[in-house]
């Protein structure tokens, strides 16, 4: 079945839940954001044009991309910025012999350290840069969705890195199909500075606002009755700042729907990361979320669309519970 239990959820397992999304609806609703690509013949440490290509060639249309940024050069004064997750590329790229040649490689072993040359001599000239990305948002049909999340947040030239993205994506137009991972509500004041520069640059014709969410871990969360409480300390004012909120999937409980309901989150603003199962995956419909993100999504988007064909008959009243 669609749900649990046909009907509305058993109050004692409900209270003090939100009111939920039906099953047909968050089924017919939810997204699958690739953050990998599990399930492809070739599949790359990272992102690549050619993977992602392939991916959307095979119906993705929504991805989940670490970004990361090379050493300030004279070319790139901020340093040049590409997809890829920095510890992910550091495990692929340290047995390269030639790269061990590279004192700042060898000081600290830090992709951030690199130049912009190295880093795509290490990738086989694979790597994928944000320019180029920005580009295939349009120039791919149907477009590309994405949720960007620039990784260094502790290091310098984060926040110039954070608005320079911001700008690219403002003067590109594409805010309603890029998205912004943050860390905390002060990167949303640079992130809304920046936007601003670029709406006066461009004459002063106020676009769509920038999209941008929260990640919400599960690592370092309060815990209650074993759970982690991973929006224990997410206030109201705080949650209204984001357009969107990324729970880890280990924090799909019953404390996180209690504060979302307080702080009147709507469950549709989720973004759950990370689902590589079919269980997971109804898991996290069942509790009525939005999107995922997967890095097997030729997978998950097979699952989602025999769920969806299972439910065609479903209870137009029937809710979706918590497991």
């Amino acid at each position: 079945g669609c749900a649990k239990k046909n009907g509305f959820c058993p109050s004692d397992a409900a209270r003090p839940l939100i009111v939920m999304d039906t099953c047909s609806y968050a089924l017919s609703t939810s997204r699958v954001f690739s953050h990998r690509g599990a399930g492809l013949r070739n599949e790359d440490p990272f992102m690549s044009e050619q993977q992602l290509r392939a991916l959307h060639a095979a119906g993705v249309t929504h991805f989940d991309l670490d970004l990361f940024w090379t050493v300030p050069e004279e070319r790139w004064p901020l340093g040049r910025l590409f997809v890829g997750h920095p510890v992910e590329l550091r495990q692929s790229w340290s047995r390269l012999p030639w790269l061990n040649q590279s004192r700042s490689w060898r000081h600290n072993h830090s992709i951030f350290e690199l130049t912009a040359d190295e880093a795509m001599r290490a990738s086989d000239y694979s790597l994928l840069s944000v320019p180029r990305l920005l580009q295939l948002v349009k120039a791919l049909s149907p477009p590309l969705v994405l949720a960007l999340d620039l990784k260094g947040g502790q290091r310098p030239g984060y926040v110039e890195q954070l608005a320079w993205l911001a700008r690219q994506v403002v003067n590109r137009q594409l805010q309603h199909l890029v998205w912004i991972w943050l860390t905390n509500t002060h990167t949303v004041r640079d992130v809304r500075a920046a936007e601003k520069i670029a709406v006066r640059a461009s004459g002063g014709v106020r676009p769509a606002h920038l999209r941008v969410g929260r990640v919400l871990p599960d690592v370092g969360a309060p815990r209650v009755k074993g759970m982690p409480d991973c929006a224990a300390n997410l206030h109201m004012v705080d949650a209204s700042q984001f357009e969107f909120l990324g729970p880890s999937f280990r924090c799909l409980n019953m404390a996180l729907l209690t504060r979302l309901h307080q702080i009147q989150v709507p469950l549709k603003n989720l973004l759950v990361w990370t689902v590589d199962t079919p269980a997971q995956l109804w898991q996290a419909l069942q509790f009525g979320v939005g999107s995922v993100v997967s890095n097997a999504p030729l997978e998950m988007l097979s699952n989602l669309s025999s769920a969806r064909e299972r439910a065609t008959g479903c209870d137009q009243h029937a809710r979706c519970c918590a497991l």
